[in-house]
């Protein structure tokens, strides 16, 4: 009898049994508003970028508004043992980052920007929305936590300038600057022919006032040589689900 089951007409088999667990679950979970997906590196950018830094023969990373170092921290700890050059201006998020250093990670307590010289950073009262350009109300109005506290005045340099990149090295710059993707980019003009992975966040609406929009961003970033080859969201507004920036990833193209 038991090997008459899997012929029974209507009898499920183990594939159909497991598609109708798949489906009961998702169901139970939208319920509970959580949204599940198939689990896939490539589908998420924070999996993503080990796979491509491999891929890619990446021997550098650029931090560009490194913060308190979270970001490089996480590739550390995805296994990521090459060099990792940091850069962050505002003194509190500089000294976290400091403190996570290792030895083959340095760090520059400076804004990057397209002209060397001092300026004032904006300091939010959550540190990561702080900026060298002032905040704009729908920045401010979707995110509450991050209005402006203070100011500081802090270094700029270029890129350029810095002489951070080795002969040879293959980097990922990565950029997170609050406004200021051009700024950074037109100071790494020569930089830029090292870099194989490009990714900075990008705003669909002004947030910063004066800042350019992720058109401008991407057209200036092809131009450059580099294929757009990733998106994800970063930051939306809580009350309409309107997509107000996302991360945007390159990579140098294959022609």
């Amino acid at each position: 009898m038991c090997g008459l089951v899997g012929r029974y007409k209507g009898a499920r088999t183990p594939v159909s049994i497991l598609g109708a667990v798949k489906a009961a679950a998702r169901s139970l979970l939208r319920r509970l508003g959580v949204e599940a997906i198939a689990y896939a590196p490539r589908n998420f950018l924070e999996l993503r970028r080990p796979l491509l830094l491999d891929e890619e023969r990446i021997d550098l990373v650029l931090d560009v508004g490194a913060g308190d170092g979270g970001w490089a921290h996480g590739l550390r700890e995805r296994g990521y043992a090459g060099r990792i050059v940091s850069f962050e201006p505002l003194p509190e998020s500089f000294a976290a980052l400091d403190s996570r250093r290792d030895g083959t990670w340095e760090a520059h307590q400076v804004a990057l920007g397209a002209e060397p010289g001092r300026r004032e950073l904006q300091v939010s009262a959550n540190r990561v929305s702080s900026s060298l350009l002032p905040m704009a109300e729908l920045h401010l109005r979707t995110a509450p936590e991050s209005a402006v506290t203070g100011a500081v005045e802090v270094e700029v340099a270029r890129l350029d300038d810095l002489d951070v990149v080795r002969p040879g090295e293959r980097a990922y710059l990565k950029i997170d600057v609050q406004g200021t993707e051009l700024d950074v980019l037109h100071g790494a003009t020569a930089t830029l022919a090292s870099v194989r992975l490009l990714e900075a966040e990008l705003s669909t609406v002004t947030l910063y006032e004066g800042q350019p929009l992720i058109g401008e961003v991407i057209q200036h970033v092809q131009r450059e040589g580099f294929d757009l080859i990733g998106l994800e969201r970063a930051f939306r507004d809580r009350e309409t689900g309107d997509v107000l920036q996302v991360n945007g990833l390159f990579r140098r193209g294959r022609s």
